[in-house]
């Protein structure tokens, strides 16, 4: 589910789960580490960042777990998921600790807020013969869409993923969603002809 959502307007609530989030005022502007998309280049520095325009894209550690949760929570919302705040952070804290499940990419303002975020999960894929990754959030804020953000954070999850040595990412794109397909198309995703099923576990007897 990674539709940027451009027709919707969440604005409201967006702000007000970010509002919430406890390090909305004080969330600095940071260098992370990693090998991140910088004008289709790669870079080799540790600390590396994607700046285009006025935004920055990094790598999200430890300091920004909050920000996250809020946004990928904003996310959800609009497509009408409904997830624990507590599962959503407990989830980030893991995948933050432990970059073997993936990575995730926040970007943010000239001021360092948070203004949008992707999540890619890693997976040993038979299909594709080896490590890859599911594309599974990519969200941006409402009042920061069509300004090339989510395209930015499409073009730094497969330079990093690329870097990582993945052999593909795989994405779901709800069917009606137009403008989204034509961004992942933009960035060379091809559609399949499957249709996607899930069973939920947790709270079978």
């Amino acid at each position: 589910m990674t539709s940027l959502r451009m027709e919707r307007r969440m604005g409201d609530t967006a702000m007000r789960l970010y509002k919430n989030s406890r390090i909305y005022d004080t969330y600095p502007c940071r260098l992370k580490p990693g090998n991140i998309h910088q004008g289709g280049t790669l870079l080799s520095k540790p600390g590396s960042i994607l700046r285009m325009s006025e935004h920055t894209i990094n790598l999200v550690d430890g300091d920004e777990h909050d920000s996250v949760v809020a946004l990928f929570e904003a996310q959800l919302l609009e497509h009408d998921i409904v997830t624990g705040r507590d599962d959503l952070k407990s989830a980030v804290q893991t995948l933050v600790a432990d970059p073997r499940y993936g990575f995730m990419l926040v970007a943010s303002d000239v001021d360092g807020e948070p203004v949008g975020a992707a999540y890619a999960s890693c997976l040993l894929s038979l299909e594709h013969g080896g490590i890859s990754g599911w594309l599974e959030e990519l969200y941006v804020l409402p009042q920061w869409r069509n300004l090339g953000i989510g395209s930015q954070l499409i073009a730094a999850v497969v330079a990093h993923a690329r870097n990582l040595g993945w052999r593909a990412i795989d994405l779901e794109i709800e069917s009606s969603h137009h403008r989204a397909i034509s961004l992942y198309a933009r960035h060379q995703f091809k559609p399949l002809s499957r249709t996607r099923y899930v069973r939920p576990l947790r709270d079978e007897a």
